[in-house]
Parts: structure tokens; C-alpha cells; sequence
């Protein structure tokens, strides 16, 4: 199960597999979301992660479907729906389908850690531009499981091969394994 409290202090989970759901303690109410065939509607019911931003917009990590961004409206109902998936042929697309967690970072870059295509950043939400980090830059792993912020440029993230710090303002990355302690 992923759970994740929002902004508004909603709660937002999903028992992967089902379904996408809405807890909204102000109304003491549920909100049900599927995926279906129609454009506004989450894309995969198979959710490994779910963030919003401080602009209201939910994120959605899944299995196997990409990242998904989703905007709701007043009413609760999904507005729109823009999901975002690898490409091969676009070396700026998502690096790969199957999303392990997402985290936005205090200058709202959210950031992607994937399994097995590194860890990929979206500096801004309109953008289908992704900054990516893999073993070819520093990274023990491409399999990326959780990440955590030090400071606006120090990023620490765990692999299935240790740790690393991202320095991202000298482009430096530290690896730490079991040999470190």
C-alpha cells in the first residue's frame, strides 16, 4: 500500500492494484479513481508512489506505466491527466517505466528514482525534459529506491548497490557500500 498526506492534509492512497483513493478528513468523504480507456483517468492501477506539489499537482509512480501528472478540479474529478513514459528514441524522455518513488525537492524539481533506469529529475512540470543520473555518472546502481534532500544541493539516494550523495552543484557523486561501514 502507498499513502501520502498532501498539502491540504488529504490522504491520498493506493492498495496497488485498484485503485487510486482520495481521503478528504474535512468532508469525512472517499474519492475513487480507476484507470479506464478515457484520456482523464490515471493511466495504471499498479501505483508505487504518489507526491503533490505545493501547486496542487498529484503525481502518480507506477509499475510498468510511467509517471503520471494528474490535476483535479473543485469538485474532485481528474481535469487532466499527462503521462509520461520512455522512449527510446528520446534520450530526454523518462528512463523507465517502472517508478520505485518520487520526491519533490524544496525547489519543487521533482525527483524519480526508477528501477533500473537511474534517478531522473523534471525541473519544471510543463516540461517533458528529464535530467538523468546513472551508473555512467557515479551512481553504484540504476536502481534507485528512496531519495532524501540535505541541503537545495545535496541529494542522498539509495540503490540496491549502497548509498550515494549527489553534490549537484560541483556534479559530484559519493558512493558508500557495506565496506564503508
Amino acid at each position: 500500500m502507498v499513502i501520502h498526506q498532501d498539502q491540504q492534509d488529504n490522504i491520498w492512497l493506493s492498495s496497488h492494484r485498484v485503485s487510486l483513493d482520495l481521503y478528504v478528513p474535512a468532508e469525512d468523504r472517499f474519492y475513487h479513481f480507476f484507470p479506464s480507456i478515457h484520456s482523464n483517468s490515471i493511466t495504471s492501477s499498479k501505483i508505487t508512489s504518489i507526491t503533490t506539489t505545493p501547486d496542487g499537482i498529484l503525481w502518480l509512480g507506477s509499475e510498468n506505466g510511467g509517471l503520471d501528472r494528474v490535476e483535479l478540479n473543485a469538485q474532485r474529478e481528474i481535469e487532466s491527466v499527462r503521462n509520461f513514459i520512455h522512449s527510446p528514441e528520446d534520450k530526454n524522455s523518462l528512463a523507465n517505466n517502472f517508478i520505485n518513488y518520487l520526491y519533490v525537492a524544496s525547489n519543487n524539481k521533482l525527483w524519480i528514482a526508477t528501477d533500473g533506469g537511474g534517478l531522473n529529475v523534471l525541473a519544471h512540470p510543463d516540461d517533458d525534459h528529464f535530467q538523468l543520473f546513472t551508473i555512467k555518472d557515479g551512481l553504484p546502481s540504476n536502481v534507485i529506491y528512496g531519495i532524501v534532500e540535505e541541503t537545495p544541493d545535496v541529494f542522498w539516494v539509495s540503490t540496491n548497490s549502497g548509498l550515494a550523495s549527489i553534490n549537484l552543484a560541483t556534479k559530484d557523486i559519493k558512493t558508500f557500500d557495506l565496506a564503508d561501514g
